[in-house]
C-alpha cells in the first residue's frame, strides 16, 4: 500500500514537466492535468496477452480523461512483436504514460528496458534493476553468434592500393585478385 502511494505521488510530481503554459488570448486551464491516475500491472513476459492488456489501459485511459496511465512493471523481457505493439501505442497515446519499474527488486529486462524508455516518464523502485536489452531465443538462450562468413575482397594487382589499406567495408586483410585465399 506505502508503495503505491508513494508510486501516485512520484507520478504526480513527474507530471510537472507535461505543464505547458496557456496563451493569453486562451481561457485559463489548470496548471496540472485533473483527474484520476489509472495504473496497470504487468508481472512476467511480454507477449500478445500483456500487449493487448496494454494497449486496452492505454485506449481506456484517454477515454476516462485520465491524467495519466501508470505503468508497474516487473519483466524479464518478451516478444519483439508484442514490445513493438506496446512501444507504438505508448507513443501514440494521448495520454502520458509514466513506468514505475517496481516493487522493489522488480526487473525491466529485454523488452522491459524498450518500454520504460519509451515512456514519457520513468521511475524505479529501489533495488530494482533495468538493461539486458537484447535478442534471446525462445527456450532462453541467446541467438548464435556465429556469423556466416562473407567472401574476403581482393585488390587489383595493377592498383597503387596497398594491401592494408583495407576499407571498413571489407571482412578481412584485403590480396590481390586471383591469388588463394587464406
Amino acid at each position: 500500500m506505502r508503495i503505491r502511494a508513494l508510486g501516485a505521488w512520484l507520478a504526480l510530481l513527474l507530471l510537472a514537466p507535461f505543464v505547458t503554459e496557456a496563451e493569453e488570448e486562451a481561457p485559463a486551464e489548470p496548471a496540472v492535468r485533473s483527474g484520476h491516475l489509472n495504473v496497470a500491472r504487468i508481472s512476467g513476459s511480454i507477449n500478445p496477452a500483456s500487449s493487448d492488456y496494454l494497449q486496452k489501459a492505454i485506449a481506456q485511459s484517454e477515454e476516462d480523461g485520465a491524467a495519466a496511465l501508470l505503468i508497474e512493471l516487473d519483466t524479464p523481457g518478451g516478444l519483439v512483436a508484442s514490445t513493438k505493439d506496446i512501444i507504438q501505442a505508448m507513443l501514440n497515446a494521448k495520454v502520458p504514460i509514466i513506468v514505475y519499474v517496481s516493487p522493489q527488486g522488480a526487473w525491466a529486462g529485454s523488452a522491459g528496458t524498450f518500454i520504460t524508455i519509451a515512456a514519457h516518464v520513468a521511475a524505479m523502485a529501489p533495488g530494482s534493476s533495468i538493461g539486458a536489452a537484447h535478442p534471446v531465443g525462445i527456450g532462453g538462450s541467446s541467438p548464435p553468434t556465429t556469423a556466416p562468413r562473407r567472401p574476403r575482397t581482393c585488390w587489383p594487382p595493377s592498383s597503387n592500393r596497398s594491401p592494408r589499406s583495407a576499407s571498413a567495408t571489407s571482412s578481412g586483410p584485403r590480396r590481390p585478385c586471383g591469388s588463394p585465399s587464406p
